[in-house]
């Protein structure tokens, strides 16, 4: 199974169309059980609203309104929480 199953970042608006590409592919390139154990060391309300999200395949509507969150919070949570889990895949390849 590969990462672009659980996460497909084409819903995300207002991010600049070259940052969801990037973004795509680094999760393309990326080993799923990395993802998750990089996952895992995300704050709370980032790994909350990944997984709503991308997993549960929530709109950006459906996750503020279960986060108790504005529309415009997650998409900027999103976006951070994106950037924090690249960084972190990143780290633990640098590791290997």
């Amino acid at each position: 199974m590969k990462a672009n199953d659980f996460f497909d970042i084409s819903n995300i608006k207002g991010e600049k169309e070259e940052t969801l590409v990037a973004s795509q592919n680094f999760l393309l390139d990326s080993d799923l059980g990395t993802i998750r154990f990089a996952l895992n060391k995300l704050k709370d309300n980032y790994q909350e609203v990944i997984i709503c999200h991308y997993i549960d395949d929530l709109s950006v509507s459906e996750t503020a309104k279960m986060l108790n969150k504005s529309e415009g919070a997650v998409r900027v949570m999103v976006h951070r929480a994106l950037k924090a889990l690249k960084n972190e895949v990143d780290k633990q390849q640098k590791e290997v």
